[in-house]
């Protein structure tokens, strides 16, 4: 081998030591961070405040079976996630988490009711 040889070898192993000494192994082992929640208002006043299944289904606590039956089947019809096809999503969305809190609130009734 040629001085010139050695001294390229040389410097590219140089070189290429600086170069893996400057990335941050640890960084590429971590996790990236997960993206937090955006802190809708919505969303936090619902976690925060869970309303009672006779304030979601807008009937009086006492009500009967068939009163929130009727509720519950007209809430449905006036939040149908697929009741408009042009919604925008934000829309649809909101018309989909309604629904489920309508379903969730009705199910709470029935169980009180039959409990009872």
């Amino acid at each position: 081998m040629s001085s010139t040889e050695i001294l390229v070898i040389v410097v590219c192993l140089a070189v290429g030591y600086w170069v893996v000494s400057q990335l941050d192994f640890n960084t590429m082992n971590k996790e990236p961070p997960r993206p937090q929640a955006d802190p809708n208002p919505d969303e936090q006043q619902r976690q925060s405040k869970n309303p009672a299944w006779y304030e979601v289904l807008n009937v009086a606590p006492n009500a009967t079976e068939r009163e929130i039956e009727s509720a519950c089947k007209n809430l449905l019809n006036q939040y149908r996630p697929d009741k408009n096809a042009v919604l925008g999503s934000s829309e649809h969305e909101l018309r989909e988490r309604k629904t489920r809190e309508i379903n969730t609130a009705y199910a709470q009734a029935m169980a009180e009711r039959r409990g009872q």
